[in-house]
């Protein structure tokens, strides 16, 4: 591989990064003035009028609008987001001490679905024609179509009420204690199936669908139809020759859906009562709280774009026409 070549792709890469993180935190920083005054969120709904003038010179929301975004990206730099109106502690460490659990259910629900969908999907296009490969298609389209959280309340309702396989909120039992060690790892584990599998189920329909809509259109390229006149397996000729040049369209949706899965699962997250991210966010909505919402609002762009930065280098690595 042409070292230059690479160099100059992450070059490009990280000034990409640079400006769509300037522009993320640009804009969270205007869509948070336009919720209201910060000041009269700082002072509350009972302060009075000197009470709130004097807050907002003492957080300098007096100044002009463009100083204030320019003390605000420096505070954002260098990890001050300020302190939470509704849990009284500095922003980034509310915000941290829930991300493990996050990560916990969004990474494993992505790798989960990814692993099934792309199997299954090209499963599906070998077995084109059957009841096997309809089946598999109506189904992916059920899944797709269904919102994630009536997902989930099915699978609370069958597994979690109904049959009583699993529990339906939380991450831990009441009497959970990390010092348990592995009894405490497979008790978050128990608690995470539900979840897991609700996001599972619906990432897993898109991954499927791009799968085999990818496959199929390989299929029909030259290189392929040389393949199977040399009598190549079926199996080898799907699964190595098919899904390796198949495989990069849904690399760059795994990157972009890796990158908002643990903001984005919000809905599964405030359904089973999962203490994440997303809950972290819907709580801070309700409480009008601007540091905690523009912080996850600010480190979900982050994570997407590198997500997604990460996935076109696995592309650049992979494909030889996106080198040349």
């Amino acid at each position: 591989m042409n070292k230059r070549k690479l160099a100059v792709f992450l070059g490009k890469k990280v000034l990409t990064i640079s400006i769509m993180l300037f522009f993320a935190v640009f804009i969270t920083f205007f869509l948070m003035r336009v919720t209201g005054d910060p000041a009269e969120l700082i002072a509350g709904p009972l302060a009075k009028e000197a009470d709130i003038e004097r807050i907002r010179i003492e957080y300098g929301l007096d100044r002009p609008i463009y100083e204030q975004f320019v003390t605000y990206f420096t505070k954002v730099m260098t990890g001050d987001f300020g302190y939470s109106l509704k849990w009284g502690r500095p922003v980034f460490q509310v915000v941290t001490e829930r991300l493990g659990t996050s990560l916990t259910l969004s990474l494993s629900a992505q790798v989960i679905s990814l692993v099934f969908g792309v199997l299954l999907g090209t499963y599906s296009v070998k077995k084109r024609g059957k009841w096997q490969s309809e089946t598999s298609s109506i189904i992916s389209l059920v899944l797709y179509a269904t919102p994630v959280f009536l997902i989930a309340m099915i699978l609370m309702y069958v597994f979690g009420m109904y049959l009583r396989l699993f529990p339906i909120s939380g991450a831990v039992s009441l009497r959970g204690d990390p010092s348990q060690g592995i009894f405490y790892v497979l008790d978050v584990l128990w608690h995470a199936v539900l979840p897991i599998t609700a996001l599972s189920c619906w990432y897993g329909a898109i991954f499927f669908r791009v799968t085999r809509a990818s496959v199929s259109e390989v299929l029909n390229s030259n290189f392929m139809l040389v393949a199977r006149s040399k009598g190549i397996s079926e199996n080898t000729l799907y699964f190595k020759h098919a899904l390796r040049n198949a495989i990069l369209p849904v690399i760059a949706l795994a990157g972009l859906y890796m990158g908002s899965s643990f903001v984005g699962a919000l809905m599964t997250e405030t359904v089973f009562g999962w203490p994440g991210i997303g809950r972290l966010m819907y709580d801070s909505i309700l409480a009008r709280d601007a540091n905690v919402t523009s912080t996850i609002l600010i480190l979900g762009s982050l994570s997407v774009i590198v997500a997604s930065s990460i996935a076109d280098l696995i592309i650049f690595l992979l494909d030889p026409r996106v080198r040349s």
